[in-house]
C-alpha cells in the first residue's frame, strides 16, 4: 500500500514547476505521436484510394479492349495513348508526392515504402 508520505511527495512533484514542465512536455509528446499516427493513416487512405482508382481504370481499359479489339482505328489508338500518357504522368506525380511524404516521416511503418517500391 502507498503511504501518505509517498502520495504527498508525488503531489508536491506534480504541483512543482518542474512537475508542470514535465507534464507539459509529456502532453506535447502525446500530441506529436497522435499527429504522426493520423498522418500515416491519411497517407494509407490516399494510397488505397489511388490503388482502387487504378484498378478500376485498368478493368475498364481491359473491357474496352476486349469488346473493340477488331475495330481499332488510328485516332482512338492515339487518344488512348494520350490518355495513358496522362495517367502515367499523374501517377508519377502522385508517387513522387508519396515519396516526399514517406521521406518526411508521415508513414511510420515500412509498409507504404514497400508498396511504393512494388509500384515502380
Amino acid at each position: 500500500m502507498i503511504s501518505i508520505a509517498t502520495l504527498q511527495a508525488a503531489w508536491a512533484l506534480i504541483t512543482s514547476p518542474i512537475g508542470r514542465v514535465v507534464g507539459v512536455v509529456g502532453l506535447i509528446g502525446l500530441a506529436l505521436l497522435w499527429a504522426d499516427h493520423r498522418g500515416a493513416d491519411r497517407v494509407r487512405t490516399e494510397w488505397a484510394a489511388a490503388n482502387a482508382i487504378a484498378a478500376t481504370k485498368a478493368a475498364e481499359a481491359d473491357a474496352v479492349a476486349a469488346t473493340h479489339a477488331d475495330a481499332v482505328d488510328k485516332r482512338s489508338t492515339a487518344a488512348a495513348d494520350a490518355a495513358d500518357q496522362a495517367n502515367r504522368e499523374a501517377r508519377d506525380a502522385y508517387v513522387k508526392d508519396l515519396e516526399k511524404r514517406i521521406a518526411a516521416g508521415c508513414a511510420a511503418d515500412g509498409d507504404d515504402a514497400r508498396r511504393l517500391r512494388d509500384i515502380r
